[in-house]
């Protein structure tokens, strides 16, 4: 690796030593993850539905223009273990949830 060379963009390895998860896996974009301490029930289709104590796995925006004020971008643990399915991502109120 020469020195000078641009920073790489983060491995799969290294996504895999942020996690606690048994098997492991995160999905691409993972920042980390919240709980939900309110429900929500989503009011378009790109939104998550919320459950007290759902465990979201919260996931960078592609185009950060995206992302508006208080809201964030996840997917549901539960269904991420279960499918390894990214496409049920949606956005959130950032208020009804707790980093955990």
């Amino acid at each position: 690796e020469s020195a000078g060379s641009a920073p790489k963009a983060p491995s799969w390895d290294s996504w895999s030593s942020a996690t606690d998860s048994s098997n492991g896996e995160l999905p691409p974009g993972f920042l980390y993850k919240v709980k939900a301490v309110h429900e929500y029930t989503s009011t378009d289709n790109d939104e998550l539905e919320l459950n007290i104590g759902d465990i979201v796995l919260v996931l960078a925006f592609e185009n950060p223009d995206e992302q508006d004020d208080g809201w964030l971008l996840g997917l549901k643990e539960s269904h991420w273990m279960q499918k390894k399915d990214i496409s049920a991502k949606g956005v959130f109120p950032e208020n009804f949830t707790q980093k955990v």
